[in-house]
């Protein structure tokens, strides 16, 4: 509030005063500063889940005559938003002006797949082979968000591989982590080929003083 005093002079020299408050408001017509972090990293959980807060984003945001709230345009993250992702932070001052800024999310996914394997007894004809998948061996798998391939160490067998046979599993996630469990493959040889017989092309059989 500001005093004011208002004279009046007549034309003799007499005068007189009164006061009045004039009253400023000041129009805020400037929206607010926003600032955001350059880059940030989101990693997932074992769910496949993460998240970000505004406080995560914000980088000193300001305004001359108070801000009145900030928001941002992504707050959660999952296995669908793997790579790089914009998130956008509004700041609002208390006269509704309205500013924004944007930072580069990176959606990271850093946890291996779990894995287990189990082992398998198998039995390989003498002339053929048998062939196993990953599925064969594993007894479990699995991953916070999605397996991308399976692969042997070994996977086709035959009568050569008679007895106990180490095979490593290795599963891949989409992110490329990567975890690795090994099963005993024990083959058994089942004999199917008949045997070869071979007889000498003549023979000559004397009999004896009894004619046998």
């Amino acid at each position: 509030d500001n005093v004011v005093t208002v004279t009046v002079t007549n034309e003799s020299g007499n005068s007189s005063s009164c006061t009045a408050t004039v009253s400023i408001e000041v129009e805020d017509t400037t929206p607010p500063t926003a600032l955001a972090v350059d880059s940030l990293t989101v990693s997932l959980d074992a769910s496949g889940n993460g998240s970000l807060e505004v406080s995560d984003v914000n980088n000193g945001s300001f305004d001359a005559r108070g801000i009145a709230s900030m928001s941002i345009s992504q707050t959660s993250f999952a296995c669908v938003d793997l790579g790089y992702q914009e998130v956008i932070l509004t700041v609002m001052d208390s006269a509704g002006h309205v500013s924004t800024a944007t930072t580069v999310v990176e959606v990271q996914d850093t946890i291996s797949p779990i894995v287990a394997c189990q082992d398998v007894l198998l039995t390989v004809a003498d002339t053929g082979s048998v062939a196993l998948t990953a599925s064969d061996l594993l007894s479990s798998s699995s991953d916070n968000c999605s397996i991308a391939s399976m692969s042997l160490s070994d996977s086709v067998f035959t009568a050569s591989a008679e007895g106990d046979n180490v095979v490593t599993v290795t599963v891949t996630d989409q992110s490329g982590n990567s975890s690795s469990c090994t099963a005993t493959v024990s083959i058994e040889v089942e004999d199917t080929t008949a045997p070869t017989a071979l007889a000498v092309d003549s023979l000559t059989v004397s009999l004896d003083a009894s004619g046998n």
